[in-house]
Parts: C-alpha cells; sequence; structure tokens
C-alpha cells in the first residue's frame, strides 16, 4: 500500500515537471517570436536600432503589433547602416521607420535596408482664434499681426507635426566611392572563386572577362542561397570556379555581395588527340 502511494506521488511530481517544462517552452517560443521567411519585406515598419555589445552589429528591434510579435534583425552592410551610424551619434534614442528585405541563416534574421527615416515627434504649437479681416479694409487693424514672411515659415516648420525626416545626407556625409563599389551595382554570372579571410568571412575573388572587367574582391553577405553556396564550396577544390550573380553594397568602402542565385561553372573533358 504504502509503494503504491510512493509510485502514485513521484508520477503525480513527473506529469507535473512535463506541463511546467511544456509551459516554458510555449513561453519562450511566444517572446521570441517566430522566424520570418526570407525574401519577406519589411514596410515602413517603426522600429528602434540597438547593439547587444560593443563589438557586435547593430540590430533592428520592429515594434510588435496585435498580429505581430516584435522582431529583432541583424543590419547587413551598406550605405543606409552607415547612416543610421552617423544618426545614432548624435542621437542615441533615435526611432526610425525603415524599409528592407529580410534573410535568413543559421537560424537568425538579417535585414538589408532600402529607406530608413528619422522620426521626430509632435511639435507642439498654440493656435490662437482670430477675426477675418473685411475684405473691403483698406488697412490693416492695430492688433494685426507683423510677422515677417521668413517668421511665418519658420513658424510652419516647426509646426509640422510628425516629420518624418531622411537621414539620406550625402552632402553631410560625403565618401568618394569608385564605380566598381557603387551601391547597388549587379553582377550577374560573374566568374569567381571563393576564399576565406582571416576572420572565416567568405570572399569573392573575381576573374576578369574578355572585356578586361574586373571587380574589387567582396564579401558574401549571409543569406539562405550564400548556406548552399557554402555547403558546396567546403567541398570543392579551392580552384574551382563559380558563378555569382547579386547586388553589390558598400559599408565605408568596402564591397559586400548579397547573393539572388550562384552555379558552377560548367566543365567538359578533353576529346584525346
Amino acid at each position: 500500500m504504502v509503494l503504491m502511494k510512493l509510485f502514485h506521488s513521484i508520477a503525480l511530481h513527473a506529469v507535473t515537471l512535463v506541463m511546467l517544462m511544456t509551459c516554458g517552452v510555449v513561453s519562450a517560443q511566444q517572446r521570441a517570436g517566430t522566424l520570418l521567411k526570407e525574401g519577406t519585406v519589411i514596410h515602413e515598419a517603426s522600429c528602434v536600432v540597438v547593439k547587444e555589445d560593443k563589438d557586435g552589429p547593430l540590430t533592428v528591434v520592429i515594434d510588435s503589433t496585435d498580429d505581430s510579435p516584435n522582431h529583432s534583425l541583424i543590419v547587413l552592410p551598406n550605405k543606409r547602416l552607415e547612416e543610421i551610424e552617423q544618426t545614432l551619434l548624435e542621437t542615441p534614442d533615435a526611432r526610425f521607420q525603415m524599409t528592407g528585405k529580410v534573410y535568413t541563416y543559421d537560424n537568425k534574421q538579417y535585414i538589408l535596408l532600402r529607406e530608413a527615416l528619422l522620426l521626430s515627434d509632435f511639435s507642439e504649437r498654440e493656435h490662437p482664434s482670430f477675426t477675418p479681416i473685411h475684405p473691403e479694409a483698406e488697412a490693416l487693424p492695430d492688433d494685426a499681426s507683423s510677422d515677417s514672411i521668413d517668421d511665418i515659415v519658420r513658424d510652419l516648420e516647426r509646426s509640422t507635426g510628425s516629420l518624418v525626416k531622411s537621414i539620406r545626407n550625402a552632402a553631410k556625409n560625403p565618401i568618394e566611392v569608385s564605380d566598381e563599389v557603387k551601391e547597388g551595382r549587379r553582377v550577374h554570372a560573374r566568374r569567381c572563386f571563393l576564399r576565406r579571410n582571416n576572420k572565416g568571412a567568405w570572399i569573392a575573388v573575381f576573374v576578369s572577362d574578355a572585356t578586361g572587367l574586373s571587380d574589387p574582391p567582396c564579401t558574401v553577405l549571409p543569406s539562405e542561397r550564400f548556406n548552399a553556396l557554402t555547403k558546396w564550396a567546403r567541398n570543392a577544390e579551392p580552384s574551382t570556379p563559380v558563378l555569382l550573380t547579386g547586388e553589390m553594397t558598400n559599408y565605408y568602402g568596402h564591397s559586400f555581395l548579397i547573393l539572388d542565385g550562384w552555379r558552377k561553372v560548367h566543365t567538359t573533358d578533353k576529346l584525346p588527340n
């Protein structure tokens, strides 16, 4: 009888422990949210930008809504990231409205930003009541406003309310870039070799084509296609070329490539003499 009660007590504790573990997993999943699918476009989302540690990447935290939990995405390097970093130096607690495309790799989410707008708060303004001047009046009343046009324009600028200001200010932060690393430049089926630098990043070293066209080496950015490419490259001979298609980005003069596609170079056996 005592043994039966003991077994019954152990069984109850085991069921309770399993239920607590299940609830903990569900709660963790609810807090973390689900990963967004690669190719998802984030359009004009309100967010903040944070940095987990001094040497870590910037992360966009998108505000949650009733239909969607908040998401954290690592910002991929391009000119928009440069501008955000410059803005955060002046306004560390800045909020942004962002548009970009989602990429995934190794259970992490990344975003390549297309637009980044700095959000400002509503400006407070008093709206005085006034009596319209009679259209046939030949002189202004004594209490009429004496504001100049400059004063009126300045007043309007202060009272525009929830004005979004683009942080894309090339005049304020000019950076000289050559045509080869210009932001948005596209490469199509460019022949290259893949190498790894001392940090472990995968570098595409392009081969000059028949016209002499040559792009500088660039770092390949993480994505699902990048995952497939590097799995193949780890087992391929270092001298095996590959054709890459994608879009170049520029970050402080350094070149990066986000892949749209890749394929092995087709080789044929030589015919015997």
